[in-house]
């Protein structure tokens, strides 16, 4: 995610702020208890502006103390639902030419400090549209969307937010100045960590943000930009049905709001998500009508055909994602869109109309792409399982993600960066690190899942460039895929020595170590080496699916719970060959409970 020793290419020092000195930018923020992102956010943008005003709404953790240690001025007030009022304090108090406006969970990124100060200096511009790159989900399903929001803007009293909740300042923009008045910037970007799944799960948002909607509906109950926000909170809940209330009578409109594109993609996902297909499809049409250099419609649009099982007719949505590529600045899009997601769809299309050779051949694109895409590895790696004659494409694509590591350097989403400052410290840690590790992660765990030791071990080794760079950058698989790898080869006792040691020596993986070695001497029908095994971690959370999978064994009649714990025991039977044990087990198994359905 950065190139390092490059920043003085781009007009910025050691990291510390720009050659020049900092650029006349207040940095406005408001605040509420934001102690674990605030120290971050305010090292990520002092090197770059002149002042930093803090706005505290009542914080009780210390977020008050934080911010006047990195630097900024605090000013207090009461907290009255209403964000707007709060953020247009922060610009009353500012001092400097232009404004920059972040939250506290977002971090920022400069990628080009020249172009940075080309914008200020264009006169004919009051305001610019700011890329805010979300990272959203987690794990194998973690992803970033890309919004445009007006962040950066000029010091004039005309310029303020508007509205309780979804505040926006560029409307006002607009209005005193015209349209063409807002711009797109170059040279710096927004990364927001706050719609990843563990900062969901500790705060109240969503619930906060409805309450201040629907106090804003009573007042303006037609404002289409506030039905727009009502039925996109109701979107990011999960709860599809009411948001295609507030959401699918706007979709008719004809005129494009500056959200239409984003508007109309939230209806063809909400109408698949609730079974309407045909509908889906109906929206996705106008979608790509209207939008026609907008990639993440022509995907929406061919997924939905998928699902109607039409692979031809999504095939030629895909190419058309593909001849979009990337989306312009002004849409807000998925990481990948156009680029390695589309040849992901294209791999899902073909394999439909039974070209599976050509199926395998656009995932390895995808993976060219973005070496750590899941969805293609998976669906590559089954394909060769299957069918041995596509497994040198296995090799082929372990290749190209080795030489994607080997090489540049780059975001999620694919586009060259450079980062100073936080940034940069940032991408020494996460970068080519993370990706690296989470690639161990999940390749290793699909390799065993293949039961093909000698190629998935040649698999891992090409993937990360070759046994010479697997030592020198400690990427081994780790001890529990190379006792499995030893397993499937045929040799059980070399394997289990390898969990035992590396269990002994307090390996972190250790209550799977044990789960497999309880899996291992089930598979071998030596109920008490699983005891043994099992006793190991008395507080695991294996403990109980593993006590009935013996009780099981010893004839009990006793059903398996069907729970992520009996998952894993069965899973860990299968990639160890144990299939009587995994049938047996099977038996017992405690019939599924009906799926409940909330509407």
């Amino acid at each position: 995610m950065t190139f390092m020793g490059q920043e003085a290419a781009n007009g910025v020092d050691d990291g510390n702020g720009f050659a020049g000195g900092p650029l006349p930018v207040s940095l406005c923020m408001i605040v509420r208890n934001e102690g674990r992102f605030l120290a971050d956010c305010l090292r990520s943008a002092a090197a770059f502006v002149t002042e930093m005003i803090v706005v505290d709404t009542g914080s009780t953790d210390g977020t008050a103390a934080i911010a006047e240690a990195g630097g900024a001025r605090v000013i207090h007030t009461a907290w009255t639902d209403d964000f707007a009022a709060v953020r247009n304090l922060s610009l009353a108090a500012a001092s400097q030419s232009w404004i920059l406006v972040l939250d506290a969970d977002e971090q920022l990124i400069v990628t080009d400090a020249a172009a940075w100060q080309a914008l200020l200096a264009d006169t004919a511009k009051q305001g610019y549209f700011v890329q805010v790159i979300s990272r959203v989900g987690s794990g194998a399903h973690a992803g970033t969307v890309t919004d445009a929001v007006c962040r950066l803007f000029r010091r004039d009293e005309r310029i303020r937010f508007r509205g309780l909740v979804h505040e926006e300042a560029a409307s006002a923009i607009g209005e005193a100045f015209g349209a063409e008045a807002v711009g797109y910037a170059a040279g710096l970007e927004i990364r927001h960590e706050g719609y990843r799944d563990d900062v969901i799960a500790e705060r109240d948002k969503f619930a906060r943000n409805r309450r201040l909607l629907e106090r804003a509906l009573e007042a303006a109950p037609d404002n289409p930009g506030l039905r727009y926000a009502a039925g996109a909170e109701l979107f990011a809940c999960g709860d599809y049905a009411a948001a295609l209330v507030w959401l699918e009578p706007l979709a008719e409109l004809a005129h494009d709001p500056g959200y239409g594109s984003d508007l109309l993609l939230k209806v063809v996902h909400a109408c698949r998500a609730v079974g309407r297909l045909g509908d889906a499809a109906r929206y996705a049409a106008i979608c790509t009508k209207r939008h026609a250099d907008f990639a993440d419609a022509h995907e929406a649009r061919s997924e939905v055909l998928l699902a109607l099982d039409e692979p031809v007719s999504a095939l030629r949505c895909i190419d058309e994602a593909l001849r979009a590529g990337p989306a312009p600045i002004w849409f807000s899009t998925a990481a990948g869109a156009g680029t390695y997601r589309a040849f992901g769809l294209a791999g899902a299309a073909l394999e439909r109309m039974y070209r599976f050779r050509e199926a395998a051949e656009a995932y390895v694109s995808a993976i060219a792409l973005r070496p750590d895409y899941a969805p293609a590895w998976q669906r590559l790696l089954l394909l060769g399982r299957l069918d041995v004659s596509l497994r040198p494409l296995w090799l082929k694509a372990a290749e190209g993600a080795a030489l994607r590591h080997g090489g540049i350097r780059e975001a999620a989403g694919g586009e060259k960066r450079v980062e100073t400052g936080l940034g940069a410290e940032a991408g020494k840690k996460t970068g080519m690190a993370a990706r690296l590790s989470w690639l161990g992660d999940g390749f290793a765990e699909w390799l065993l899942d293949l039961r093909l030791p000698e190629e998935a071990a040649a698999l891992w080794s090409r993937a990360h460039g070759g046994a010479e760079r697997l030592q020198h950058e400690g990427t081994s698989p780790g001890a529990l895929a190379e006792g499995i790898w030893l397993v499937q080869r045929g040799e059980a006792e070399r394997g289990r020595q390898v969990w035992e040691a590396a269990y002994d020596a307090g390996n972190a993986d250790a209550e799977r170590l044990a789960l497999y070695g309880f899996a291992l001497a089930l598979g071998e029908g030596d109920t008490e080496r699983a005891r043994i095994a099992l006793e190991q971690q008395p507080g695991g959370a294996f403990q109980a699916a593993a006590r009935a999978a013996l009780a099981a064994f010893a004839g009990a009649e006793r059903a398996m719970p069907q729970d992520a714990a009996s998952g894993a025991i069965a899973r860990a039977l299968l990639r160890l060959g144990a299939v009587p044990a995994w049938l047996r087990l099977h038996a017992a198994a405690a019939p599924a409970a009906p799926a409940r359905t909330i509407l």
